[in-house]
């Protein structure tokens, strides 16, 4: 079975044969987020596997909002640091693969 990390919520849906951990209400505009501790060790790679589903319509980078301290991405961002946040990673979904317009 699933095991979500603390912050994220497990979810299933009719269309896929297992559960998925994600945003506790992704009905609504906002992000939910996890915290992985490097327990005081220096590192200079990140690695990991992220697996993302498409739930209603992507819009890619949220208008408007251009702070990476707030939700400006359907998709998944990977940070470090408090406020203000470092960026590492980031992967959006668009509504298609050749739309360019939100």
């Amino acid at each position: 079975g699933t095991t979500c990390p603390s912050g994220l919520t497990q979810t299933g849906y009719n269309n896929l044969d297992h559960d998925v951990c994600g945003r506790s209400n992704p009905s609504s505009a906002g992000c939910d987020s996890t915290f992985f501790s490097t327990y005081s060790l220096n590192y200079t790679r990140i690695c990991g596997k992220v697996r993302g589903y498409q739930f209603a319509s992507p819009d890619v980078f949220i208008s408007g909002i251009n702070n990476i301290d707030s939700y400006y991405v359907d998709g998944v961002s990977i940070t470090y640091g408090s406020i203000p946040r470092q960026h590492i990673w980031t992967y959006a979904g668009g509504v298609t693969e050749t739309r360019l317009d939100s």
